[in-house]
């Protein structure tokens, strides 16, 4: 839980795009209890819905030292220095050579394209919904068997309503 509470008020990204933050880290107390978690387990919250299969990626930076390196050179003690030369850089042998920036196409930019992810209704329990305040609990009404009066109901439309209902559909479809 310490390597956790570093990254907190990190961002973080699933594999499918949505993007998130680490809120704080779970504090393990070694028992059942609620709010113990494994080591390294954090609190996040994301912009949409993720899936159990979504992985995902914390990208941070750390701390690496070089190490020192010298290497003399000698061929310095020449008569004339114009007539050293050191290794020229990759840049300038390519401008020289006209030879063009190798690009990878996985190192291309490309947008996310998510598809639309079609979530279960929520249900919640009879014996839950019985426990739960008036507020609290659902209030959707449940789909009929048989439709009502009103839906059997039809409506005879005279020749200009036809005409302005149909002017409006095409208005509203634009």
């Amino acid at each position: 839980s310490l390597e956790a509470a570093k990254f907190t008020g990190a961002s973080i990204k699933t594999v499918s795009g949505i993007r998130g933050q680490i809120k704080k880290a779970v504090i393990n107390t070694g028992g059942a209890s609620r709010g113990a978690g494994p080591d390294g387990a954090f609190r996040a919250t994301f912009e949409d819905k993720i899936r159990m299969s979504d992985i995902i990626f914390l990208r941070s930076w750390t701390r690496v030292m070089p190490e020192k390196y010298y290497n003399p050179v000698t061929s310095l003690l020449e008569k004339t220095p114009d007539q050293w030369r050191g290794i020229r850089p990759i840049r300038d042998i390519r401008r020289q050579e006209q030879v063009p920036i190798p690009q990878k196409k996985d190192s291309e930019y490309r947008d996310i394209v998510r598809e639309p992810v079609k979530f279960a209704p929520l249900r919640i329990p009879k014996k839950l919904q019985a426990t739960l305040p008036f507020k609290s609990k659902p209030k959707d009404e449940r789909k009929r068997r048989k439709p009502t009066m009103e839906q059997r109901r039809k409506v005879v439309m005279e020749p200009e309503e036809k005409k302005a209902v149909a002017l409006i559909q095409v208005i509203c479809l634009c």
